[in-house]
């Protein structure tokens, strides 16, 4: 919290945005202290292992995420690190520019235990399961302790920027798939999961093969039902120019053809070179460092086949004032969730595929 008159001008509100299983993401607001709410108290960070407060102008254009506890899932520092050595180094000849950049951000007690309220608040909202802590400095029982993470916030802003999420999965089919495979990896994982849910798909869902192969029709139908859905859940219209075909069309273009493609295609070489066998033909018995390698490889394409891909579109100037405005379309992308997966996933990994296969699910 601040602590002096300077702090106070830099500090931010953290707010609720979104939840994972693995990590909780805050919005950061600037904190107005003349009309502060109840329920929000002002925040200051610092980089870690110093008492630098950072300008709450690098803060408002970024979110926080940070870990949930659990056995199986990382803690920011560890996935800082991960990012750092095994995802960066394999995006460079300019797709280094898709990747976000990772700021690890120290945690104190005090503000632990507030984001823990905050979290405890917003699922007791939704489900009523969770009670209350008290804001009596102990240790989060639901997040991980010490550091967050700060990320650059992609979310669209009506009349500004327009940003849909992608999550590519396997743009190629598992290794290990029936030879007369009816549907590709990820395909056979969406009907299973929703067979056992007893739900049906959303009729723009895109086959990741058709996504990553350019195919204009599916490409764009897809994105079309992205804006469908923004435009009828947000409070107000997500754009009131260019027309909404200009928007999805220049989209489209964007993953059918253009740099969106090209990086499609090197996430599709990635996941295929590090994986070429698939984790059922994995050597069990065969010499530990080269087994080692070989799951590490596993890993990293594990990784990239779980990671989203954050496509935005920004409106610029207008060109015509006496007849409706035309607005200059950029589009570029980034990808998020790249936390390089743990080695304690392989047997998870090892008996989807299998449920796949004995499930008739391909």
């Amino acid at each position: 919290q601040p602590e002096s008159s300077s702090e106070l001008d830099n500090s931010v509100t953290v707010r609720y945005l979104a939840e994972g299983a693995a990590n909780v993401v805050f919005s950061l607001i600037p904190y107005d202290q003349y009309a502060p709410s109840s329920n929000e108290l002002p925040f200051v960070f610092c980089a870690p292992g110093t008492y630098t407060v950072c300008p709450r102008s690098d803060l408002i254009s970024k979110v926080l995420r940070v870990s949930k506890k659990g056995e199986k899932l990382l803690s920011c520092d560890i996935i800082k690190q991960g990012f750092e050595n095994q995802i960066r180094p394999h995006f460079q000849n300019g797709f280094d520019q898709h990747l976000m950049n990772h700021d690890l951000i120290s945690l104190d007690i005090l503000a632990l235990t507030e984001l823990d309220i905050m979290l405890a608040r917003q699922s007791q909202h939704n489900t009523g399961s969770r009670s209350l802590p008290q804001r009596n400095g102990i240790t989060s029982r639901i997040l991980s302790p010490h550091y967050g993470i700060l990320l650059p916030n992609l979310s669209s802003i009506p009349n500004q920027s327009f940003t849909i999420e992608i999550k590519p999965k396997w743009l190629a089919q598992s290794p290990t798939a029936p030879k007369h495979s009816y549907r590709c990896r990820t395909c056979a994982m969406r009907a299973m999961v929703r067979y056992k849910q007893n739900k049906t798909g959303k009729e723009y869902d895109i086959c990741p093969l058709h996504l990553v192969s350019g195919n204009v029709k599916y490409i764009k139908r897809f994105v079309h039902g992205k804006y469908l859905e923004a435009a009828y859940s947000w409070p107000e219209p997500v754009l009131a120019a260019p027309d909404e075909d200009e928007l999805v069309d220049t989209m489209t273009d964007y993953l059918a053809t253009g740099p969106g493609h090209a990086l499609l295609q090197h996430l599709k070489h990635l996941q295929v070179s590090n994986d070429p066998n698939g984790v059922l033909k994995l050597d069990k018995t065969g010499d530990s460092a080269q087994r080692s390698d070989i799951i590490s490889q596993l890993r990293l394409a594990m990784t990239l086949r779980d990671c989203s891909l954050f496509v935005s579109a920004r409106l610029g100037p207008t060109l015509s004032i006496e007849k409706r405005p035309r607005i200059v379309l950029s589009v570029d992308s980034k990808l998020g969730d790249l936390d390089f997966k743990s080695v304690e996933k392989v047997d998870d990994w090892d008996k989807k595929e299998m449920e796949l296969i004995h499930g008739g699910w391909y």
